[in-house]
């Protein structure tokens, strides 16, 4: 396919994504990570094996470029965790495919992985934008960086169903990466 636009193509994108993925594939730690996984979240071998290759694509997503790609699922989020933990392996890891660390945002509207990145179905009372440390002279809240004391923060609005990073981001990516999502995502 010939694309005039200076864009990667579907077919491009996946190629550039299968060999990344590979070589994420063949880390040689993953058993050490696994140990982790089991010790710190008690997730099972089995389990563990199952999730990987997931966390594997959604690493492959960040290395593709997609630095703000979100985690949309608490078990799998519990792989990175795991990663994380081991920080020798993880810096190692990052630095090895990156080049530089790979910062994980936690996503605090995730309650169980049923809720798929949505929103609580109770309504969490908004927080205010000031801190009782160093308070603030007024801004205006354009981003979470430049609040307003006054005003309810952007912090609380659901980042997974909206904006760059969010699900609807997380799916495209993904498809474009590796064609359908997989059903452990429970994101279909």
């Amino acid at each position: 396919m010939i694309n005039f636009s200076g864009q990667p193509t579907i077919d491009n994108q996946r190629t550039k994504a299968q060999g990344i993925l590979q070589k994420i594939q063949q880390w040689p730690y993953w058993n050490e990570i696994v140990l982790v996984a089991q010790k710190e979240y008690g997730l099972s071998p089995d389990k563990f094996l199952v999730l990987l290759p997931e966390y594997q694509r959604f690493l492959t997503l960040i290395m593709l470029g997609n630095q703000t790609v979100s985690m949309c699922n608490e078990q799998i989020d519990k792989l990175w965790h795991a990663h994380i933990l081991h920080t020798i392996r993880y810096e190692e890891f990052c630095l090895q495919f990156v080049g530089h660390m790979i910062h994980h945002r936690p996503n605090l509207q995730m309650q169980s992985s049923s809720d798929n990145c949505e929103s609580p179905e109770t309504p969490q009372p908004p927080r205010i934008c000031e801190s009782p440390e160093t308070p603030r002279p007024p801004k205006t809240c354009e981003s979470p960086e430049t609040p307003n004391p006054t005003e309810p923060c952007d912090y609380d609005k659901n980042p997974h169903d909206q904006g760059e990073g969010g699900k609807a981001t997380f799916i495209s990516l993904y498809e474009d990466a590796f064609g359908e999502i997989s059903p452990i995502w429970g994101l279909q």
